[in-house]
């Protein structure tokens, strides 16, 4: 029969007497060593930080506003400017936003620390009141966080993991424990419900928790089954928080609905077109979280088999008496809940995390029942529990070696990067850069063009556009990472379309690059800002080049702006000009000597002999470079100096010859180079033909 926790009741009696080699000082060094060791092992990875942007500028926005003054619509791009952005995540918006402001950017890092050690302990809670062991529940715990490391970031998601983690350990506190318990879901749920927009997940677990007890109740299941009293405050700290969250948000009602629009909605498949948004099996051989992903659900499935096995040997070779008034090993909602995290996983890599810290609590369960003697819960654990204290202890101390091993070898460098980075700027400002993978941010690009004071519409690389409306307000995207909660399904699908459709790439680059100018005109774009891979290079850039109307403003190793120069917009006229003369403070790289030829050589009135000084220049700085060669033959041509131009020519040759045995990804380029040079001085030498 179905049982419930009763203090006394001496099945369900937790064992006080005698005394605990858990509290002995070896265990808490060993317990606190990998506990930190996972923490900034979690903590260590990197992600691009167009999301972290976007947190921070729609954070600083609305604490300018004000709570009672909220900017319900979006005044970050020009596409959809004016149209309701559901901001779901406000709340950690203005988190994050006041750390960075009040405190300084590098304790972001901190701030992500924390919230990954809360997971942890909020993991390790849970999984102790399931399986009754400190060490199996530790050891899950830390490995839920190993797990659950690529998913960590200076995001909102963040967040939303805590909230479910905390969650788990509720519902779990709530079977096993206290009652009063309940009454935390209640501001819970209220802050989830304005942080992050999973928290409709939250609602879905309490849902299924008070489904599975009540329908355990009916059947009669020998487990134990949480007192209807408890259900019942659950329900209503629930419903409480329900209203709690329509009142507070600045959406109301449709903070609940507009989630389904991205998981069940017709446009669901644009809008899951994101790696994250894509189902593990998909993405095996790709990213390491959803190797991670497979892997745990390999292992969690050998340990459960495991256990079911040894408890159904044990109570076949024990007296039918002595198992007669304990709950069973599987509890039906501890399944459901499980489960409900693997179909999320399995459905998208994004809810991989929600399957880590849901099945490893019950995990502890199953190792503490596979290593030792039949064990129940805390509260009704076994008095017998020597050989699974050895055994635990034993597996315990390996893990220990072997994560002291792993962290002091392969691991070592990345720890002390992402910790200790090497860099000029100060510790307040570098670490938050490391952990945001900073580098991948067009930094130099943007800082550039808002110092020559362009500003208006900019087509821009999706993943840049969070850098841009947190740095450079003044340029209005033409999109960002908030395509589920702004931007349209035919907006997106129109993005992707016109950088990934392969089907014109036969036609002449001219006449692409006069099409694209032509959408761009229609929609006020003077400013292009992409990234170096080859779908924007060979579909945007140089097509827009091969216009001779849309001109390189700047150009590093991360992406290249573009400018129009027919452009009737005041800022960009004026712009223009300073460029044409050459008085832009451009880089003393080879990409800013390039571009000064450009600008020179494609003036109103070019001025040849100074381009071909600024092209020389960035072939000395720079890699070989054919279009490089073809544009200063081109110069000299025009200025005149035939000999002059043989000589340089002629050395070139000489130069790239010795470079024909360079690595294998340089050789075709050089080879390139060695072609464009030879027509050149063929040109040159017969000037005539």
């Amino acid at each position: 029969m179905a049982a419930t926790p009763s203090d006394s009741d001496p099945i369900f009696a937790r064992k006080t007497t005698g005394p605990s080699r858990w509290c002995s000082p070896a265990w808490r060094i060993s317990a606190a060593a990998l506990c930190l060791a996972s923490v900034l092992w979690a903590g260590s990875r990197v992600r691009a930080a167009g999301d972290t942007w976007i947190a921070l500028a729609a954070g600083r926005l609305i604490c300018e506003r004000g709570y009672f003054d909220f900017p319900l619509k979006d005044e970050f791009s020009f596409t959809f400017q004016g149209e309701v952005w559901t901001n779901q995540n406000w709340l950690s918006h203005v988190i994050y936003w006041w750390v960075y402001d009040h405190l300084c950017p590098s304790a972001l890092v901190g701030l992500k620390l924390a919230l990954i050690a809360l997971v942890g302990l909020a993991t390790w809670r849970s999984a102790w009141l399931l399986s009754g062991s400190q060490p199996a529940s530790l050891l899950c715990a830390c490995v839920a966080l190993l797990f659950a490391a690529p998913f960590f970031d200076i995001r909102p998601n963040s967040l939303g993991l805590v909230c479910l983690a905390s969650l788990y350990w509720i519902l779990i506190s709530l079977k096993y424990r206290r009652g009063w318990v309940a009454w935390l879901a209640l501001p819970l749920l209220t802050f989830w419900g304005n942080a992050h927009g999973s928290f409709m997940f939250g609602y879905a677990l309490i849902f299924l928790f008070l489904c599975t007890e009540a329908g355990q109740r009916a059947l009669g299941r020998r487990v134990i089954l949480t007192p209807t009293r408890r259900l019942a405050v659950l329900l209503l700290a629930t419903v409480i928080s329900a209203a709690f969250v329509a009142i507070s948000s600045p959406y109301g009602l449709s903070n609940f609905t507009h989630p389904f629009t991205i998981m069940t909605g017709p446009d669901r498949d644009i809008f899951q077109a994101i790696v994250e948004w894509r189902p593990p099996h998909a993405l095996f051989a790709l990213l390491p979280q959803a190797t991670a992903f497979w892997v745990l659900v390999g292992i969690s499935a050998v340990l459960w088999i495991g256990a079911a096995l040894r408890d159904r040997r044990t109570q076949s070779e024990s007296p039918q008496n002595e198992w007669a008034g304990h709950p069973v090993l599987f509890d039906a909602t501890e399944i459901i809940l499980v489960t409900t995290g693997l179909y999320l996983g399995l459905k998208h890599l994004r809810f991989a995390p929600y399957f880590v810290l849901l099945s490893l609590p019950v995990t502890a369960k199953m190792l503490s029942s596979l290593l030792g003697s039949r064990t129940l819960p805390a509260h009704a654990r076994a008095t017998s529990r020597g050989a699974l204290s050895t055994r635990l202890l034993v597996a315990l101390t390996c893990i220990n070696v072997a994560v002291a091993a792993y962290f002091g070898g392969a691991r070592a460098t990345d720890l002390r990067q992402a910790y200790t980075p090497a860099s000029a700027e100060p510790y307040t400002t570098r670490l938050f850069h490391r952990h945001i993978l900073h580098e991948a941010d067009p930094a130099a690009l943007v800082e550039f063009a808002a110092r020559c004071g362009l500003s208006g519409p900019i087509y821009n690389e999706w993943s840049w556009g969070g850098y841009v409306i947190f740095h450079a307000p003044q340029f209005k995207v033409f999109i960002d990472g908030r395509a589920q909660s702004l931007y349209s399904a035919a907006h997106c699908e129109q993005y992707f379309r016109l950088k990934n459709d392969p089907s014109r790439d036969h036609e002449p680059r001219v006449t692409r690059g006069r099409e694209i100018d032509a959408r761009f005109a229609r929609l006020g774009i003077d400013l292009v800002l992409a990234p170096h891979n080859p779908e924007w290079a060979s579909r945007i850039v140089a097509p827009l080049l091969e216009t001779a109307y849309w001109h390189p403003v700047i150009q590093d190793e991360r992406g290249i702006l573009l400018v129009n120069g027919l452009s009737s917009h005041p800022a960009t006229i004026e712009f223009m000009r300073s460029y044409w003369a050459g008085k832009l403070d451009w880089p003393d790289t080879w990409q800013g000597w390039w571009i000064r030829g450009h600008a020179w050589h494609n003036a109103p009135e070019p001025d040849c002999a100074r381009a071909v000084e600024a092209y020389r220049k960035a072939v000395a700085l720079g890699p070989p470079q054919a279009w490089l060669y073809k544009r200063l033959a081109e110069c000299y041509r025009r200025t005149g100096h035939i000999d002059e131009a043989l000589r340089y020519f002629q050395q070139e040759r000489r130069r790239l010859a010795t470079m024909t045995e360079p690595i294998a990804s340089d050789k075709e380029r050089v080879i390139q180079c060695i072609e464009v040079v030879d027509r050149a001085l063929q040109l040159l030498e017969r000037p005539n033909q």
